[in-house]
């Protein structure tokens, strides 16, 4: 509740502060309304909370530094597993690659499109390239035969689609974990991916991360993930099943 305390002794899981940073990363993203009701609810439960579950040492200071700016008692945050699904056997692979868009402005696919289109013609890379999610307004695919358009799909069917894809390709410029690069490297699929700090934290030596500022640096990305054997990336799944699981 917004407005008691629990009733009952309070463990709660926090999967990142998103919710609650929103309108001042990116203003005119989200209503007052919707901020000021995420605000008083993080305030709540960490007021309340005799325990909190998060995932990364990344989240674990943004809680640590949020409630100290709002003068909070913060209870005890313990970094814990997150229960992904073991890794699948290899699959055959299609000259595809996905690149995975939201209309949401952290997931930066206004730099995804220019990148990624970009790249295509200079490599002359000749597979097809797969949207999967949903692009901010003003935002289009280009116009090209081998850009095709699946919108959003369902978990089956995005984890059958990363494991017959050469590379998963996921942008973004704030996470409280970040899924995705996990889950594509768990399904078969090589991820290309932000190198942002929790990324960094959360794939450690696995995947290829970019610098979001650096064209080149995601072109390099690119042109690793095409010649990344399978073998490379079981050892991946492997070793981030084991770390995250």
């Amino acid at each position: 509740s917004i407005l008691r305390p629990s009733p009952v002794r309070l463990a709660v899981y926090l999967h990142d502060l998103i919710s609650v940073i929103y309108a001042r990363r990116y203003p005119g993203h989200t209503s007052r309304l919707r901020d000021a009701y995420y605000q008083a609810v993080y305030r709540q439960t960490l007021r309340h909370a005799d325990l909190v579950f998060t995932n990364t040492e990344f989240t674990r200071r943004e809680i640590l530094d949020w409630t100290a700016q709002r003068r909070l008692r913060c209870p005890p945050i313990q970094i814990a597993g997150y229960g992904f699904p073991p890794p699948v056997p290899p699959r055959p692979k299609q000259d595809v690659i996905i690149l995975l868009v939201r209309h949401t402005p952290h997931k930066r696919s206004d730099l995804a499109v220019p990148y990624v289109y970009r790249w295509q013609k200079t490599s002359g890379y000749t597979g097809r390239i797969i949207c999967v999610g949903s692009l901010p307004a003003g935002i289009r695919m280009p116009e090209d035969p081998a850009w095709s358009w699946a919108g959003r799909v369902t978990p089956d069917a995005m984890l059958r689609m990363m494991g017959e894809a050469r590379a998963v390709l996921h942008f973004t410029d704030y996470e409280g974990f970040g899924m995705p690069p996990v889950e594509a490297a768990l399904a078969g699929s090589c991820p290309v991916f932000s190198a942002i700090p929790v990324a960094r934290e959360v794939m450690g030596s696995c995947g290829l991360g970019f610098d979001n500022d650096r064209y080149e640096s995601f072109q390099h990305a690119m042109d690793q993930a095409l010649q990344t054997p399978d073998a490379t990336v079981t050892g991946w799944a492997t070793a981030l099943y084991e770390r995250h699981h």
